[in-house]
Order: C-alpha cells, then sequence, then structure tokens
C-alpha cells in the first residue's frame, strides 16, 4: 500500500534513543452506523513494543477529528525498527479517557512497513509529515458510506528522546499486561469461608 510517507536521509552519523510522535488527526469516510448499534471510532497506534490509545469519540457524518498526539520512545535508531500499525476500533460508548482495545471491535487497520519506520527514526529531528492512509478489513480496502475509502490521518514528528523520568506510562498506554504487585501479610492460621474484596480508585 502506497503511504507517501518520504523522510529525507540523514545528514550524519545516527545514534541513540529518539522518539516518534505519532498524532492521530481524524479518521474520514467512515461506513455507516447499521454496522454497530452505535458508533464512537478510537484508534490503537501499536510501535517500539507499545500499544497506545486515543479517546473514543462519537462519529459526526462520516468522519471524527481525534487531534490527538501519542508518543513512542526507540531505544536506538540506529537499528532497524518493527513496522507501525494503527488499528480504527468502535467502542461502546464516547468516552474522553483511554479505551482499551478489548473493549472495542475491530473496523480496520493499517500499517507503516518497517522499511519505512527505520528511516523515519534516522531522518533528522524535528522532521514531520502529514499523510492520509486508507484502511483495509481482511486485506481489502475498507469503504465508507460515501463510496470513499475510509482513512486515517497522521501526523508523524521526529523527537529528541525524553528524559527517563519522563517516559513513564501514559493514561493511553496498553497496561492490561502489566504485572501490580502487591504483597498481603501471611495469616496468622487457616482461613475459610466467604469473603468480599473492596476496589477503591483512589485517582
Amino acid at each position: 500500500m502506497e503511504h507517501n510517507l518520504d523522510p529525507p536521509p540523514p545528514a550524519g552519523e545516527v545514534a541513540g534513543a529518539r522518539q516518534l510522535r505519532v498524532t492521530v488527526v481524524s479518521v474520514q469516510h467512515l461506513p455507516k452506523s447499521g454496522w454497530f448499534s452505535s458508533m464512537y471510532p478510537f484508534c490503537e497506534v501499536a510501535f517500539a513494543g507499545r500499544k497506545r490509545f486515543t479517546a473514543s469519540k462519537k462519529k459526526k457524518g462520516g468522519s471524527v477529528a481525534f487531534e490527538q498526539a501519542l508518543a513512542f520512545t526507540v531505544e536506538d535508531a540506529a537499528v532497524a525498527q518493527e513496522q507501525l500499525q494503527l488499528s480504527v476500533l468502535n467502542a461502546r460508548e464516547s468516552c474522553d479517557c483511554t479505551t482499551s482495545a478489548l473493549a472495542g471491535t475491530l473496523m480496520g487497520m493499517v500499517a507503516v512497513p518497517a522499511e519505512t519506520t527505520t528511516r523515519i527514526m534516522q531522518t533528522e529531528i524535528g522532521w514531520e509529515q502529514q499523510v492520509e492512509l486508507d484502511l483495509e478489513v481482511d486485506g481489502k480496502p475498507m469503504v465508507g458510506k460515501d463510496k470513499q475509502n475510509t482513512s486515517v490521518t497522521i501526523r508523524i514528528t521526529v523527537l529528541e528522546a525524553p528524559d527517563a523520568d519522563e517516559e513513564a506510562p501514559g493514561p493511553e498506554d496498553d497496561t492490561s499486561g502489566a504485572e501490580i504487585q502487591f504483597d498481603p501479610p501471611a495469616p496468622e492460621q487457616a482461613q475459610r469461608g466467604a469473603r468480599r474484596v473492596q476496589i477503591t480508585v483512589v485517582s
């Protein structure tokens, strides 16, 4: 698939960590809501071993505007990178918070090849390009209500890597597989019978 991403070659030696900022601008030419009882699309972007999500927004007409930036840090820009995969999913309701992929139904997806992401990470710091990518479903173009190919517009920016303390997982991270450490004390004697666990979301 043609993606029109064309980063210039680097002017000098490439080394060290860099950050790739992927701003999901919008999704356009969406299918009619008849596919689903309601349509609240959101996007999942997977790159550099991480998955990040936009908020879900209600479809207005045939498009949805996001304008949400998702950042990925690459430890060594000099080596070959993996492909960047973007999926558009439909949530059950609108939410300004992060939406887990487990709560969404896949609508369509597109990938930027590893060869291109490698060139992107090795180009000059500050390089930026906005591009419109056509989505596919089962290897075939996704078509909207207006008979146009459904597409997603993203803006890619190459930045210097942030300090380590700035790279803590944000609300847009997929932490569904993260291990959470709890250390309750051992009981003094055998325990039996039913119990209730109360979980309070503090912040």
